[in-house]
C-alpha cells in the first residue's frame, strides 16, 4: 500500500527531484494567473546549414556553432569562431541571423539561448543551431530569449531533448516549449536590460581586440631576422619535442632576444594553477566556476553552467583580483580572459591564474599572451600527455617583452595606447554584465509573484 507526504521544495533541491516535474508544477500555476503559449505557435522555427570548409577571418561570414552560443550573449572566442565563404551554395537567407532572432543550441550544450544583436547579425547558423523567428507581435524576442535561459525555460528544453548518447532537441519538442505571456510592461523592461547592454558587452570584446591588434603590429615592426634560424639548446633543455624545435618558434624566440629585453611569465608573475573538484561539489547559483569552455570574449562567462556556493568557495581560497589573467592549460590551450569587477570566481585545475608582480603591467602580460607572438609560444610548449595536450607548467617559461632594445618611442606610445583601450573597455564590459543579470533577475521575480 502507497502513501504520500508532502515535502517543501527548498529541502529537495537538486539533488533530488527531475527538474522538468518541478517546472511542471510552476507551469501548472502560472496558468491559473497568465495565458501560457507554446513556441510553435509564436514563432517559426527553422535550423542551419552544414558547410564543409571554413575560410580566412576576412574572407568570409562568421560561422555559429553550438559553442558559440551562450547564455543570451555569443562567444566570439578567436579559438571558437570559424569563418565561411561568402559564396559557398549553401548559404542563403534562411541561415543567415537577423536583428530580432533567438538563437539556440539543439545539440551538444542544449539549453543555451542567446538574443541575435551586434556583431553576431549577418552570421551563418551551422546545422546544430535553431533560429527562432518571426514572433507574434505579444511577445518580444529579448523576452524570450531571457525566458528560454531561466529555470523555467532550460528545464523544458532539457526535458524535450532525445536521444542516449547525444541528446538533440527537434523543431517538434521546440514547439511544445510553454511560454508565460507576460505584461507588455516587463517585457519592456527586459529589452531595455538586453540589447543596449549586450551590444556594449560586444564592443568592451571589439576593443580588447583592437588592443591586441595594435599590440602585435609592434612585431611586424621587428621582423625576423633569419627565416631558417640556427638550432638553439638554450632554455629548452625540458622541451626536446619536434613541437618545441620547429623553425617558426626558434625563430620567434630569436626574434623576441635580439629585439627586446625579455622576461619569462615566471619571473614576472606568480602562476597559480586551480583545484580539482567533484561534481557534487557544483552549485546551482553562487561564484561562478570557470571551466576551460567558460574563457570568452577575452573574460569568463557572465552565466556558467556550475557555481561554487559559500562553502566550497571558502574551501578553494581563489580569491582573485582585478586585472587577474586566467589561461586554459588544457582543452581550449591558450585562451585568455583578463578579470575585472564582475568577474568574481573560482576557478578549475585546467586553468592558470597569473598575476603580475607589478615590473610588468597586467595588461601588457594579457596582450602578449593573446598576439600571435604568444599563441606560438603556447603552441610550442603544449605536449601530448598520453592522449591529451596540455601546457602543465611549462607556461612559465613563455618569454615577456618588457622594452624594445634601444629606443623606441613608439613601443611605448602603443602599450600606453593597447592599456588604454583595455581600462575603457572593462568597465563597460562590467556594466554589460550588471544589466544582463539584472534582466534575469527582473524575469525571476515576474514569474514568482505569478506562481505564488
Amino acid at each position: 500500500m502507497g502513501c504520500h507526504f508532502e515535502v517543501p521544495a527548498s529541502d529537495l533541491r537538486d539533488s533530488l527531484v527531475v527538474p522538468v516535474y518541478r517546472a511542471r508544477g510552476v507551469l501548472k500555476s502560472l496558468r491559473e494567473t497568465c495565458e501560457t503559449r507554446r513556441l510553435g505557435e509564436i514563432a517559426e522555427l527553422s535550423s542551419g546549414t552544414y558547410v564543409k570548409r571554413y575560410s580566412g577571418t576576412h574572407q568570409g561570414l562568421p560561422y555559429l556553432r553550438v559553442d558559440n552560443v551562450r547564455e543570451l550573449a555569443c562567444n566570439l572566442t578567436t579559438q571558437d569562431l570559424k569563418y565561411v565563404s561568402r559564396r559557398d551554395p549553401s548559404i542563403n537567407r534562411r541561415v543567415s541571423v537577423v536583428a530580432g532572432d533567438v538563437l539556440l543550441s539543439r545539440t551538444g550544450t542544449i539549453g543555451k539561448v542567446a538574443l541575435a544583436c551586434g556583431p553576431i547579425l549577418g552570421s551563418i547558423l551551422s546545422q546544430h543551431v535553431t533560429r527562432v523567428s518571426s514572433l507574434d507581435s505579444d511577445f518580444d524576442a529579448a523576452y524570450l530569449a531571457t525566458f528560454l535561459c531561466s529555470s523555467l525555460g532550460k528545464s523544458q528544453l532539457l526535458a524535450g531533448a532525445y536521444g542516449s548518447t547525444r541528446p538533440e532537441l527537434t523543431h517538434q519538442s521546440l514547439s511544445r516549449i510553454e511560454i508565460p505571456l507576460l505584461d507588455s510592461g516587463v517585457q519592456k523592461t527586459i529589452r531595455g536590460l538586453l540589447v543596449a547592454p549586450l551590444e556594449e558587452y560586444y564592443e568592451a570584446a571589439s576593443r580588447i581586440q583592437e588592443a591586441i591588434c595594435a599590440y602585435e603590429a609592434l612585431f611586424r615592426k621587428h621582423p625576423i631576422a633569419n627565416e631558417r634560424a640556427a638550432f638553439e639548446t638554450e632554455g629548452i633543455e625540458d622541451l626536446w619535442t619536434p613541437r618545441a624545435n620547429r623553425p617558426e618558434f626558434l625563430s620567434e624566440i630569436r626574434r623576441l632576444k635580439d629585439s627586446f629585453s625579455c622576461g619569462k611569465l615566471g619571473t614576472l608573475a606568480s602562476v597559480e594553477r586551480g583545484r580539482g573538484t567533484r561534481v557534487s561539489e557544483y552549485a546551482s547559483e553562487g561564484v561562478p566556476f570557470v571551466r576551460t569552455t567558460d574563457i570568452i570574449n577575452f573574460g569568463i562567462d557572465p552565466f556558467p553552467d556550475h557555481y561554487a556556493n559559500e562553502s566550497i568557495y571558502g574551501e578553494l581560497s581563489q580569491h582573485v583580483q582585478q586585472r587577474d589573467i586566467l589561461c586554459s592549460i588544457e582543452g581550449k590551450i591558450g585562451c585568455v580572459a583578463l578579470l575585472s569587477n564582475e568577474d568574481d570566481c573560482v576557478f578549475k585545475n585546467h586553468i592558470e591564474r597569473i598575476r603580475s608582480f607589478g615590473d610588468v603591467p597586467s595588461e601588457q602580460i594579457f596582450l602578449h599572451l593573446a598576439s600571435v607572438s604568444g599563441q606560438t609560444q603556447i603552441e610550442a610548449l603544449t605536449v601530448v600527455q598520453s592522449t591529451l595536450p596540455g601546457l602543465a607548467n611549462r607556461m612559465r617559461q613563455i618569454l615577456i617583452p618588457m622594452r624594445p632594445i634601444g629606443r623606441d618611442g613608439h613601443f611605448e606610445e602603443t602599450i600606453e595606447n593597447a592599456i588604454g583601450l583595455i581600462s575603457g573597455a572593462l568597465p563597460l564590459r562590467d556594466r554589460a554584465i550588471r544589466k544582463l543579470r539584472e534582466a534575469r533577475r527582473t524575469l525571476s521575480h515576474a514569474l514568482a509573484e505569478l506562481a505564488a
